[in-house]
């Protein structure tokens, strides 16, 4: 979900002073995420997930706040997404420990925050898009890394050849 904030006590006739939400897959469907089969660690790990906010307007007055939320195997410390921005470069990560994190698991939503300047998100919303990335972690050690290592599915069973 991104979120433009404007300044604290600006007044209008036109609703610019309202904060805009959007929430980016917009359907339960759609935000599912998907697997693939890591021979490696003998177990499932994430697949990378696109991000795409759309209708976007260079409206921000100040800095926009990306909340990243994962309900899914995400409280290892190998179990996270590194976030991409439009540019390709990483504004970090939802790994637990960070001050930015709060951390969940398969019963409860994690939450990973994320600050943007208006400057930064005005330049990529001027295109009326802006394309985050979450980025799986799938470099994990062997030794020690095993199975249950990653962000792997929450329900296995459901979980039967890769994309699922």
């Amino acid at each position: 979900m991104i979120q433009l904030p404007v300044l604290a006590g600006l007044q209008d006739n036109c609703s610019v002073g309202d904060i805009i939400s959007q929430t980016v897959p917009a359907d339960s469907a759609s935000a599912l995420l998907t697997f693939s089969y890591s021979p490696d660690l003998m177990d499932w790990l994430a697949d990378n997930k696109a991000l795409p906010f759309t209708g976007l307007s260079p409206i921000a007055l100040g800095d926009v706040t990306l909340v990243v939320e994962i309900l899914g195997d995400v409280a290892g410390s190998n179990e996270y997404f590194t976030i991409l921005n439009p540019d390709g470069n990483s504004i970090g990560t939802t790994q637990s420990g960070q001050p930015n994190v709060q951390a969940g698991d398969c019963d409860t939503p994690s939450f990973t925050t994320f600050t943007i300047s208006a400057a930064e998100f005005n330049a990529w919303a001027a295109a009326g898009t802006a394309n985050f990335l979450a980025v799986s972690n799938i470099n994990i050690p062997i030794p020690p890394g095993g199975p249950g290592d990653g962000i792997n599915p929450c329900n296995p069973s459901a979980v039967i050849i890769d994309g699922d």
